[in-house]
């Protein structure tokens, strides 16, 4: 990370954004086949999913450009709610996307998680983005992640995260080898968890005590 490489001191960067135990609690509780039918994705379609506010920073309306140049057996479910909603609804049916992408509107955790779980990728087309707890989820839950080289997510290295510009994220997403496979990634789980963040603060702590 920037931060450590920049720092003059001894910087131990600690993460913690993820709930652990929802995590666990979706990879156990989910039914991919039963999640995807729910929205009509067959076994020979590509599932992709955004989650996050339709607002103009989270730029939800890249997703729906990048549904525009994909072929008909990939599905979009757009999942939250926002200022932009009607007119990305309006840009759906004017550009005959309506069998192709569908909202839900705002949605509990669980059943978001869960739709991430059962998804074959997730997008992430913001213009500027901090720390994207999305992202952090969806790697957790093995789930690629096709983003934009925006806040964390350029300094992150790991095997099911693709990101770059907007005219890269289509084929990037077209040249992916999508296995399908439903699983958690412990490593993600730890590094991002917040009981990580608790435990690591508190060592620190307590090493600094002098008593």
């Amino acid at each position: 990370m920037l931060i450590e490489e920049l720092s003059d001191t001894n910087v131990e960067l600690v993460h913690g954004i993820l709930d652990q135990s929802a995590i666990y609690e979706t990879f156990e509780a989910c039914s991919p086949v039963s999640v995807r039918e729910e929205f009509g994705v067959t076994s020979d379609d590509t599932l992709l999913v955004f989650v996050g506010r339709l607002t103009p920073t989270k730029n939800p309306g890249g997703a729906i450009d990048i549904m525009s140049t994909l072929p008909k057996e990939y599905q979009l479910v757009v999942v939250g709610d926002g200022e932009q909603r009607r007119a990305l609804e309006r840009i759906v049916h004017g550009s005959s996307l309506e069998e192709q992408v569908q909202f839900t509107g705002v949605l509990n955790h669980q059943e978001a998680l869960s739709i991430i779980a059962s998804a074959d990728g997730l997008l992430v087309t913001s213009h500027v983005e901090s720390y994207s707890a999305v992202t952090l989820e969806a790697l957790a839950l093995g789930t690629p992640v096709f983003g934009t080289s925006v806040g964390v997510l350029q300094y992150m290295d790991h095997e099911r995260l693709y990101t770059g510009e907007m005219d890269d994220i289509p084929g990037i997403i077209k040249n992916s080898n999508f296995t399908g496979e439903f699983s958690i990634d412990k490593e993600i789980v730890e590094q991002y968890g917040m009981s990580t963040y608790t435990e690591t603060i508190l060592n620190g702590f307590q090493q600094s005590d002098p008593a």
